[in-house]
């Protein structure tokens, strides 16, 4: 054979790191003077399939051993590589698959009926899924996985997949091709699986007759390689620039750094696991060392043009809507705008209807103090005429007693009856006093207000009137001075 020498790595994703979850991807490669075999397979990451990372390793460990075999009956019997490159290889495909798929089944239905479901992992999955695996039915969904697989014999390519992932050819000249047929169901998170019913007839496989089509390297890799980069042409340009580092760095070294390599290109690119299987002809590479590099680093130039050209294309749909919001800013300027002018009227309207409001309250305090002032007036003088009041009636109270006890006394010096006392407070004047008595002139009357003296309209000897007197008294007897009435 040529000089053909293969490879394989799986790391864990980025993600996976930072979540502390396994690796459910698995990866194998084998090389022999009959054949070289590269296997891959991605366990998917959906939660009804928590065992998806063993299904991974069965599905390569099932797929390597029987195309060990299968390179055995190659070289046995002739006659059936031939049916392969004449186009007719279908069934015999068919079966090979056929017998891959049934003892990855027996194998993962063997491990699921030994190792019986936790419920840790019940927890983890639906409801309906948890339903379905504790009666018994579909226990080989809980080992969901993909699978692609390559061998390369001395005239033969064989490839073939379940699911999705890539499988890049490269050129002699270091171009690169997709030989197995893509499978519409494949896209986004959504792909195909070695636990469908159907995975026989979902199968895609490609054959290539080296002896025309001969090949620089072939390369099976998991989701996570081609996730990784922006469009495929740029992984296809990793991929071949792969090429050149295994020829120039050289196996030991290559293999040695291989992890790490991968596990920063999940950490910059898909951070989900990834795993690359490859068979290499070096003695193609060395050939075409120099155009693969050109390659790769055109494809990088591509790739930030067509970066640069994407956030152009990003920056002016954001400057669009920016231009967009600053003329909607604008216009709700020009209302606030207007809404403020509107509202300063009417705020000046207010001011001024505030101020002659507290012109208005200031009159009003002014004319409640002066009302205040002249209640305190009244209420003092009030307080005068009641204190006046008072002393009058005291006064007369006392006069009338003064006025009783002269009587009594001229009573006793006449020896008649006294005169009876008019009362204080009833009607009619009091009894005319001597000419000599000294009585102001004037009469108390009685008013709302009080009591007071009012002037007489004549002399007061003449309106006033004297005092019942007997035969027996004296004229000429002087009478006791009276005490004035006040």
């Amino acid at each position: 054979m040529k000089h053909y020498e293969s490879y394989h790595c799986s790391v864990q994703g980025y993600s996976h790191l930072k979540t502390d979850k396994p690796c459910q991807d698995c990866s194998d490669s084998y090389s022999s003077d009959k054949a070289h075999i590269i296997v891959a397979a991605d366990g998917h990451g959906d939660r009804n399939c928590p065992r998806s990372g063993v299904g991974a390793q069965m599905a390569c460990e099932c797929a390597m051993q029987e195309l060990k075999l299968f390179s055995d009956a190659l070289t046995d019997h002739p006659e059936m590589e031939a049916q392969l490159l004449e186009g007719g290889g279908g069934k015999l495909f068919s079966a090979l698959f056929s017998h891959i798929h049934s003892r990855w089944s027996r194998w993962v239905l063997d491990h699921a009926a030994s190792n019986p479901l936790t419920e840790e992992e019940l927890s983890l999955v639906s409801e309906t899924s948890a339903a379905y695996y504790r009666s018994g039915q579909y226990l080989t969904h809980l080992y969901g996985t993909t699978l692609i697989a390559a061998i390369v014999t001395e005239n033969l390519l064989l490839a073939f997949q379940q699911g999705d992932g890539l499988c890049t050819v490269i050129n002699p000249d270091g171009s690169a091709v997709h030989p197995i047929p893509e499978d519409p169901q494949c896209f986004g998170r959504y792909s195909t699986s070695m636990c469908n019913e159907d995975a026989v007839l979902k199968r895609r496989f490609a054959v290539r007759d080296l002896r025309k089509e001969p090949i620089m390297a072939v390369y099976i890799c998991s989701d996570g390689v081609e996730n990784s980069f922006l469009s495929l042409d740029t992984a296809d340009a990793y991929l071949g620039m792969m090429c050149v580092y295994y020829l120039e760095e050289g196996r030991d070294y290559f293999l040695d750094t291989l992890e790490e390599h991968l596990s920063s290109v999940s950490k910059a690119g898909s951070r989900d696991d990834i795993s690359i299987s490859a068979i290499v002809d070096k003695e193609a590479v060395s050939g075409r060392h120099e155009r693969l590099q050109l390659n790769y680093e055109r494809q990088c130039v591509r790739v930030q043009n067509l970066d640069a050209s994407n956030r152009l294309k990003s920056m002016q749909y954001k400057m669009s809507l920016l231009e967009k919001k600053a003329a909607e800013a604008e216009a709700e300027v020009l209302k606030q705008d207007k809404a403020v002018r509107k509202t300063g009227s009417i705020l000046s309207v207010l001011y001024r209807r505030l101020q002659r409001t507290q012109l208005l309250d200031d009159e009003v305090k002014r004319n409640l103090e002066e009302a205040k002032k002249r209640f305190l007036e009244a209420k003092a003088n009030l307080d005068e005429f009641r204190r006046l009041r008072e002393q009058v009636l005291e006064e007369k109270e006392k006069s009338g007693e003064r006025f009783d006890q002269l009587s009594e006394r001229m009573a006793a010096l006449d020896g008649e009856k006294p005169v009876d006392a008019v009362p204080i407070d009833g009607p009619g004047s009091l009894p005319e006093l001597p000419a000599s008595s000294e009585v102001p002139s004037g009469e108390l009357s009685s008013s709302a207000e009080g009591p007071s003296w009012e002037p007489s309209s004549g002399a007061g000897a003449e309106n006033s009137e004297k005092p019942d007197m007997t035969d027996e008294t004296d004229p000429a007897e002087p009478m006791e001075s009276a005490e004035t009435v006040t």
